[in-house]
Parts: C-alpha cells; structure tokens; sequence
C-alpha cells in the first residue's frame, strides 16, 4: 500500500463527508491507499457518516476513542497506518481531484521523505480542481530539510506534507499531546532530520476557514490555554535550535524568527482577548528567562511586513506596549 490518510474528526458531521468524498476523487485504485477516520469522541453523526462511507468503500476505516484531542488522535492513526507515506489532512478541509496520483508519483520518482504542496484557503466546499497543474517545472529541487528551512520560508501546519512512514518512525517523532499548534515542533523536528525533501508547487489542499475553528474560538479558558501553548512552543523550540549545527546559520536564523513567532502572536491573542495585562506580564517576564523577549529575531525575510515592524516595536517596549493595550481596550469597548 502507497499511501495512508489519517484524519482526526470531532463533531465534523458538516464536513466529514465532503472530506471523504475529495479524497475518493483522486484517480487512485482503492487497494493503493487507506483512508483511517479516528473519531475523537464526537457527540453528533460524524460516525454514521463515516460508517456510510464505509459501506461502499473497502479503503476506509474507522477507530473511535473517547475525547483525547488532535494530537493523540493523529498518533493512533500514525500506529494504524500501513502504507509507504503517511498524510495527515483535517476533517474539515479537502483536495482538489486527482492530485494525490501526482504528489505520489514525485515521492517514488525523487525518493524523498518529505514533500511539501500548495494549499487554497477558501469557505467554499467545491474548489475542486487544480488551478495550476500544468504551470511548474516537472524537475524539483531535492534539499536536506537543514537547507530547505535554509531557503524557504516553510510552514508548520502537518497537511502541507506528506511523509514517508519508515522516515519517521526511524525517528520516533509523534505530536505532543495536550497541546495547540502542535504541528510546529513535530513539523519542524521533521525538516532537520530530512535528508531528501523538496517543494512541487501543485495547487492540491483546500484549507476551509470558518469561524468556530479551533484558532478563532474566543472563551476565556480556551484563550488561556492557547497562550500557554504559545509560551510552551516558543520556549521548545530551544531545543531544535541546540541540535542544528552552529554553521547553518541561516537556518537557525529562520527558525529562531518563527520561535519568536509564538511570542509576537501570543501578545496580539492576548489583546483581543479579555485577560488582564498582569497576567500577559507574568508571561512576558517568563519568556525573558529564556531570551524570548523582547523579541530580537522575528523580523527579516519571513515578517518582513511593515505592519510586523510597527507592532514589533511597540510589544518590546514594556511601557507603549501596556499605553497600546489599554487604548485598544478602551476603543473596544466604546465599539460595543
């Protein structure tokens, strides 16, 4: 079997089936791919769907478990897998027909461990061709992923990869448990190790933005906890830094930026939320245990928007920083 597709479903019932049915839309015999659905608890008619799907599909497979999270769902799936890659895609975000024949054609020709495509963001549930298929080079640029990080501005999120499976359990990388944004410590620990991996700039995932998504959801407790996740990121990614050797100096430049990324998005998090500035305090002086702030890497080639600049200026300053907060509370407020 070429190829697994694991996807962790929580109450996805809206989008589950529309996921399936991109996936069942990709040219490929069914004996060459597996399609491993964990659900993760839900409460609404993820399964039924599935199970339907199921029916007429030998490929596909279901594992429900209590609610255990994205994370742990994504490592039963990584344990189930059978095939020679792995991709990891979300229930509520699909591909664009009959792509997957020619990511898989670009792994076995190029014998990579990692390769990385192009995703669409949209609302919509039917952008289902490629808009670009015949417009790149067929010849790819094959990187250690040291050089990769080196030469590109890469991205955290997981379904922007897939990976070869013996790749990454020779690693015994998994995603850290309990946590938000995981993608980007295990994303990230994948590319140093990569020894072959390359960018074919196919226009193939769609990435549905919607509003109660876990990045926009705005209770208290739920804000909490994602600015401990930024502060826990920001602060792991140290230990990246320390296994890349001191002469790839453009690559640790780079990922030291996207370190410093955690802590410039967890102050803005911070002020659209309704925390008190103590408390973004407390975090700042904790990050400046570890030399996360101020922030003196962020800006460069990939936050090189004015906008980064501006705002960067004012969060390492402890005294315009607290006069932006409460003027932007303030005018909050007044808009209510």
């Amino acid at each position: 079997m070429i190829l697994s597709i694991i996807i962790p479903v929580y109450n996805g019932e809206e989008f589950i089936g529309n996921c399936l049915k991109s996936l069942l839309n990709q040219g490929l015999h069914l004996t060459q791919y597996e399609i491993i659905v964990i659900d993760d608890g839900s409460s609404d008619n993820s399964r039924s769907i599935v199970l339907d799907f199921i029916k007429q599909n030998s490929n596909i497979q279901i594992y429900s478990q209590e609610n255990k999270g994205l994370s742990a769902s994504r490592n039963i799936g990584m344990e189930m897998a059978k095939g020679k890659y792995l991709y990891f895609l979300d229930a509520d975000d699909y591909l664009a027909a009959n792509v997957l024949d020619e990511l898989i054609k670009y792994l076995e020709t190029y014998n990579l461990d990692l390769l990385n495509f192009m995703s669409c963001k949209t609302t919509r549930l039917d952008m289902r061709d490629s808009q670009n298929r015949q417009s790149f080079s067929s010849k790819l640029e094959i990187l250690d992923g040291i050089s990769y990080i080196a030469k590109n501005n890469y991205q955290f999120e997981v379904w922007r990869y897939i990976v070869k499976r013996k790749f990454l359990f020779d690693l015994k990388i998994k995603f850290l448990e309990g946590r938000l944004m995981e993608d980007a410590y295990f994303t990230t620990r994948l590319f140093i190790n990569a020894e072959r991996m390359a960018m074919l700039p196919l226009d193939a995932h769609r990435y549905v933005q919607l509003p109660g998504s876990i990045m926009n959801r705005v209770n208290e407790s739920h804000t909490k906890k994602m600015l401990r996740d930024f502060e826990f990121n920001a602060i792991k990614f140290g230990e990246i830094l320390k296994s890349i050797p001191e002469e790839a100096m453009e690559s640790k430049r780079r990922i030291r930026a996207h370190q410093e990324s955690f802590v410039f998005f967890m102050i803005f998090k911070h002020l659209k939320s309704s925390l008190k500035f103590a408390e973004l305090r407390k975090i700042l002086n904790r990050l400046k245990q570890h030399n996360l702030y101020p922030m003196r890497n962020f800006i460069g080639k990939d936050y090189s928007d004015p906008n980064y600049k501006k705002f960067t200026f004012i969060f390492n300053n402890k005294y315009l920083l607290f006069f932006f907060f409460k003027s932007y509370r303030f005018l909050k407020e007044l808009k209510k």
